[in-house]
């Protein structure tokens, strides 16, 4: 009988072990899906609102840089995204195959867009959660992509300006 008892013990330390992985790879799972991004792929978060917050024409009125603010609800965090297109061009942020945003961030605080010339736009903010960013941005309708606008991030703060609560936890 001692054999048939130790044989019981290692099946059950087996599946233990089987337990133990299967459950340790759901939690790295979970923590990964708990940390990505929802400002790239917002429509798992609900129903989002979008509302045009700012229209900035570049000093030669070729391209305009439009910003934009979203969430779902109570639940989301306001998220800031700021587009280039050419001078009367039409964005609508829930189709993000199609759109493309320069800049995607929540958590933002003191935001303000300057054209420093009709090919550089830098973006100042106090702090900011960045998940996204590009610094370059040409289009068809614009010199048929010979011409390039250069994105900026401008910090203001000489510390931090990743907020806090973002740093901390």
């Amino acid at each position: 009988m001692p054999e048939l008892w130790t044989l019981d013990v290692v099946s059950a330390m087996i599946c233990m072990s089987s337990i133990v992985k299967l459950l340790a790879a759901l939690a790295l799972v979970f923590t990964v899906v708990g940390c990505s991004t929802p400002r790239l792929d917002p429509g798992w978060a609900g129903h989002w609102e979008y509302e045009e917050i700012a229209r900035i024409k570049s000093p030669d009125s070729a391209v305009e840089a439009l910003l934009f603010t979203g969430d779902a609800g109570a639940t989301t965090a306001t998220t800031s995204f700021l587009y280039t297109v050419p001078t009367g061009g039409r964005i609508d942020p829930k189709k993000a195959t199609k759109n493309s945003a320069c800049f995607v961030a929540d958590h933002v605080k003191n935001l303000n867009l300057v054209w420093k010339n009709s090919r550089l736009i830098e973006i100042q903010y106090e702090e900011a959660r960045i998940s996204h960013f590009r610094n370059d941005w040409c289009h068809r309708d614009v010199q048929n992509f010979h011409f390039v606008v250069e994105l900026r991030l401008a910090p203001t703060s000489s510390e931090f300006s990743l907020p806090v609560g973002d740093r901390i936890w």
